[in-house]
């Protein structure tokens, strides 16, 4: 299971100018499950997809799948709910 956690951007990004009105920071999402986005997303017009997880050892299964999978799910989850436009970053 790979469940996304609140990070260390989170006080930055709710400290941002109307963030407590239009910010909503979902956590506990195990993104190797389909529609395990459906609930953030709902709503959207748009979605920035900027990162995978990342950890310093492991299997090439423990590190490339999650990574896949999650992306997938995403871009599934966009494009059942019509998202208009979706960005997609890597840093690798």
């Amino acid at each position: 299971m790979y469940v996304m956690t609140v990070w260390s951007g989170y006080l930055f990004l709710k400290s941002l100018k109307n963030a407590d009105k239009l910010l909503t920071i979902f956590t506990g999402i195990d993104l190797m499950n389909d529609g395990c986005f459906d609930e953030a997303i709902k709503g959207c017009k748009s979605v920035i997809h900027t990162a995978s997880p990342f950890v310093y050892s492991g299997t090439y299964e423990d590190i490339v799948n999650p990574a896949i999978k999650g992306t997938y799910n995403i871009l599934n989850t966009c494009s059942r709910n019509k998202i208009e436009k979706v960005v997609f970053t890597s840093s690798t």
